[in-house]
């Protein structure tokens, strides 16, 4: 098997976010305290992340050519809904996408497509048609 590059920039949450399901067996990590820890998931908020993680999913299996597993909100809808602000670094004066507060996954999530698209890197990064 071989290993794949660890996604760029702050993909790496898409991508651990997608990745919390089990499509062969259905085990969702999103079903426990544990599973929902790294995301800062609140048990009040799992369908919540479920959606997005569903969009997200549809967006990748795009991707790479594939229909969406099921019908799904549109990502660019649940996106919309995040709070973001243009932040500018003082030091060097350059601009960026970020969440208003970190503590919302969506807002995190849509900073970090916000990112890839700007750096070119979010077409690149897709799901499998099959579990």
């Amino acid at each position: 098997m071989s290993e794949r590059a660890a996604p760029p920039g702050r993909l790496t949450l898409v991508h651990d976010l997608v990745n919390t399901v089990d499509l062969a067996t259905g085990a969702d990590a999103l079903d426990t305290p544990e599973g929902r820890a790294p995301f800062g998931i609140a048990e009040d908020t799992v369908d919540d992340a479920r959606q997005l993680r569903e969009s997200l999913r549809a967006a990748l299996l795009a991707h790479a050519g594939h229909p969406a597993h099921r019908p799904v909100v549109p990502l660019g809808e649940l996106l919309a809904r995040a709070p973001l602000v243009v932040t500018v670094d003082p030091a060097d004066g350059s601009a960026a996408l970020a969440p208003v507060d970190e503590g919302p996954l969506l807002s995190r999530v849509a900073a970090a497509v916000a990112e890839a698209v700007t750096a070119g890197t979010w077409q690149r990064l897709k799901a499998c048609e099959s579990p």
